[in-house]
């Protein structure tokens, strides 16, 4: 069975892969991950949700998370928060082998997901996970709506966030 990380595990790997580009977080024990980087310069506000491939219903290759926030309760709609000037994104961490150590960060196109229902999934296949491991960064279509996913290497996280933030400034020009 793949690992399961509480908040705070996740919260921090995700500061531990991103390094000295730290200069503040809300901490590890927040629901929702706020970061202030530096080189090049972002605040972000990360969504950060185990990312698995639980048995029955679904293809063997496929990994979700259940998009729940902080105040969102069964049955109510969640939104993204974007009354500031962070940049806000939805992460999830999957370990396709044993070690929960060697996972891969899963970066979703946030203005598909700006409102959602309760428990939410959003998906990734295996392929793309994989394919990270060797390649660092990958940048794959979700089946369907032609959602842009970036999918990396933990030490690659940096490049994930960046190339993120690419697309969706592309996608706001075009």
């Amino acid at each position: 069975m793949a690992a399961r990380f509480s908040k705070e595990e996740l919260n921090g790997l995700i500061i531990e892969d991103l390094g000295n580009r730290v200069v503040w977080s809300s901490g590890m024990n927040s629901k929702t991950l706020l970061l202030d980087l530096k080189m090049p310069r972002r605040k972000l506000r990360i969504y950060v949700f185990n990312c698995t491939c639980p048995p029955g219903g679904r293809a063997l290759d496929e990994y979700k998370i259940q998009m729940i926030i902080e105040g969102q309760g069964r049955g109510e709609r969640g939104h993204i928060n974007t009354d500031d000037d962070r940049i806000p994104l939805i992460m999830g961490y999957a370990c396709p082998f044993d070690n929960d150590r060697d996972g891969v960060y899963v970066l979703w196109d946030t203005s598909f997901h700006m409102e959602f229902a309760y428990s939410a999934n959003l998906q990734c296949y295996l392929d793309p996970m994989l394919q990270a491991l060797s390649e660092d960064v990958v940048t794959c279509y979700k089946k369907g709506n032609r959602e842009k996913i970036v999918v990396a290497k933990r030490e690659s996280l940096t490049k994930a966030i960046e190339r993120r933030i690419q697309l969706d400034i592309q996608a706001l020009l075009e």
